[in-house]
C-alpha cells in the first residue's frame, strides 16, 4: 500500500460526507505531487458543522486549498490530541458570500480531522472543492524536522523550568527547617545559661557554708590545743 491518506467515514446523519467525499492515495516517486485527499461535494448541508476524520499513513508538509460558494469555515486539527495543524479560513466580516482558502499544514499524526463549520444561520447548502497534495514524497519535509527539533527545545526549556521550580520548592523548604532548626538551639542555649546561672549561684552559695564551717572547725581546734588535759576533763565532766 503506498503512503497517503485514507478514508474514514464520518458517520454524522446531518452531513452525509461519507457518501460525498472520496479518497485517493496515489503518490509517484518523480512526477509532481498529485492531490492525495481531494473531493468535490454539490448541495452538501452543514447544519452546523459537520466533521471528516482522515487517516494519515506518513508525516509530510501537505498543501492545502479549499473553495466554496457559502462562507464556510474549513479547519484541520489532530484527531488524537486536539491540536490545530491549520485553523482554515475565518469567517467573512459580511454576510455568507463564497470565497477560496490556500495554506499549509504539517503533521505527523496519524489521523486529522477537518472540520465544516457554518457561519450562516442555520444551514448551509455548499458547492465546493477541498484538495490536499503533499510537498514532500515520502520522506517528511525539512521544515517538519524542524518543527519537531523546535517542540524538542520547547519541551526541554518548559523541563527545566519545571525542574527550576521545583529545586526552588526545595531550596525554601530546606531554608524554612535551618531557620526553625536554629531557633529551637537558640531557645535551648537560652535555658541552658539561665540553668548556669543558678548553679553558679548555689555552688557560691554552698562555697560560703563550707568556708564558714571551715573556719568554725579551725576555731574549734586551736581552743582544744590551748585547753589544758586537767580543763579538758573539767570541760567533760
Amino acid at each position: 500500500r503506498r503512503p497517503g491518506f485514507a478514508w474514514a467515514a464520518a458517520g454524522d446523519r446531518r452531513a452525509p460526507l461519507s457518501a460525498l467525499l472520496t479518497a485517493r492515495a496515489r503518490m509517484t516517486g518523480a512526477a509532481p505531487p498529485e492531490p492525495i485527499w481531494s473531493s468535490r461535494f454539490a448541495g452538501l448541508t452543514v447544519q452546523p458543522r459537520a466533521v471528516v476524520p482522515i487517516v494519515v499513513s506518513e508525516p509530510s508538509v501537505f498543501n492545502f486549498k479549499y473553495s466554496s460558494d457559502v462562507d464556510l469555515k474549513l479547519s484541520i486539527t489532530d484527531a488524537k490530541t486536539g491540536e490545530a495543524l491549520h485553523d482554515g479560513c475565518a469567517f467573512r466580516q459580511l454576510a455568507c458570500g463564497g470565497f477560496r482558502c490556500i495554506g499549509s499544514f504539517e503533521t505527523n499524526a496519524e489521523m486529522v480531522n477537518i472540520t465544516f463549520e457554518s457561519s450562516c444561520s442555520g444551514r448551509a447548502v455548499v458547492d465546493g472543492q477541498v484538495r490536499i497534495e503533499p510537498l514532500s514524497q515520502v520522506r517528511p519535509h525539512d521544515a517538519y524536522q524542524r518543527r519537531l527539533a523546535l517542540k524538542a527545545a520547547i519541551d526541554a526549556r518548559q523541563q527545566q523550568q519545571r525542574q527550576a521550580a521545583r529545586d526552588a520548592a526545595d531550596c525554601a523548604a530546606r531554608e524554612q527547617h535551618l531557620r526553625t532548626t536554629l531557633l529551637e538551639l537558640q531557645q535551648a542555649v537560652e535555658i541552658a545559661t539561665q540553668e548556669l546561672a543558678e548553679n553558679e549561684r548555689a555552688l557560691a552559695s554552698h562555697c560560703e557554708a563550707s568556708v564558714t564551717l571551715s573556719e568554725e572547725i579551725e576555731a574549734l581546734q586551736r581552743k582544744h590545743e590551748r585547753l589544758s588535759p586537767a580543763d579538758v576533763e573539767a570541760e567533760v565532766l
